[in-house]
């Protein structure tokens, strides 16, 4: 799909796939200490590309990608999978965040069991997301690191 949509001419539907070089060097120059348990997103997330490459340079962090395509977030809820990546991918227009379409939790238990996962969000947990599972998702990061120590 991203080397469709790239190809001159294809792009009348505005959709343009950050290369992953750039995402890495984009990544690089916002690096700051590495930390986990923290919360990264990206309003346009494409293909997940950006948050693969924050995820490759500080894993241990909640991501969240959100696009209006269907077909992109598809792509990030993939590639969060198998990258092993936590977080959530949302289908919705960033502009106009109260227009949900969709959601996925991708790999919410995978630090504690290391099975990966996804589940269909629902539009209450959109509108009113739990403070717990952020702490519930630190407090796995914080048993992590202890165990790798």
């Amino acid at each position: 799909h991203m080397a469709y949509c790239s190809k001159p001419g294809q792009q009348a539907n505005g959709q343009f796939f950050t290369p992953s070089h750039i995402c890495e060097l984009m990544v690089m120059c916002a690096a700051g200490k590495k930390e986990t348990g923290q919360r990264m997103g990206d309003p346009t997330c494409g293909s997940g590309r950006l948050l693969l490459a924050y995820h490759a340079h500080n894993p241990g962090n909640y991501l969240v990608g959100e696009d209006i395509s269907r077909t992109c977030c598809m792509m990030t809820v993939c590639n969060m999978l198998v990258h092993g990546c936590v977080g959530e991918v949302i289908c919705h227009d960033s502009l106009q965040p109260k227009a949900f379409t969709d959601g996925w939790k991708v790999n919410q238990a995978l630090p504690l069991t290391g099975i990966p996962s996804i589940r269909r969000m629902k539009e209450e947990e959109y509108r009113n997301p739990l403070p717990e599972n952020i702490g519930r998702f630190k407090e796995a990061v914080r048993i992590i690191n202890l165990l790798d120590k």
